[in-house]
């Protein structure tokens, strides 16, 4: 399969992650939250 990267923006509270994962179910493609890495990376020890 060829790489593919599908972004998704809008206006808060307007269904983008339930589109995001149904995408991600039925492509069976892995999501990445954006949130989910800045969480992540905001956890970190200051180096």
């Amino acid at each position: 399969m060829p790489l593919t990267l599908i972004a998704m923006k809008g206006h808060p509270a307007t269904g983008k992650s339930a589109v995001a994962e149904a995408l991600a179910r039925r492509l069976r493609i892995p999501l990445i939250d954006k949130d989910d890495i800045k969480d992540h990376v905001l956890d970190l020890p200051n180096a």
